[in-house]
């Protein structure tokens, strides 16, 4: 329990863990009803925001964990792996909450917001490295 509530685990896995939980929480919410906005296309908006956030994060505690090397060598490919299927397993919940309909656009919208918050990690990754690490990582 002592290694679970680590610093390591709080700063860095617990938030992506909390997001999609709000993220199945919402969609648990029959009816949901998004303020308007006045936007075409704005449950789309909020997919792709949500799973930005959630892309952004879950690719960040992949590569801070240190239990397994392969998801910290690649985590953009793992993060993306995970949160897509996340996506597709949040419409498929949505087929059994009343009020609420399956839609593979959604889905699209998903695994857009994962691409974009996975190269928003990576720019942030790049942009955080001395010259020289950046250097050493090129050869």
């Amino acid at each position: 329990m002592k290694r679970l509530l680590s610093g390591n685990f709080i700063r860095y896995q617990l938030p992506a863990i909390l997001v999609a939980l709000a993220i199945f929480v919402l969609s648990s919410i029959p009816d949901l009803h998004i303020p308007s906005l006045h936007w075409k296309f704005k449950d789309k908006w909020a997919h792709l925001i949500a799973y930005t956030v959630l892309g952004f994060l879950t690719c960040r505690a992949l590569y801070f964990q240190r239990k397994y090397y392969a998801l910290q060598v690649h985590p953009a490919i793992w993060a993306f792996l995970l949160v897509t299927l996340y996506g597709i397993s949040d419409e498929f919940h949505q087929a059994f909450v009343p009020g609420r309909t399956p839609d593979v656009f959604d889905v699209a919208a998903d695994c857009v917001g994962a691409i974009l918050g996975l190269v928003f990690f990576l720019l942030a990754r790049f942009f955080q490295k001395k010259p020289a690490e950046i250097l050493d990582n090129s050869e």
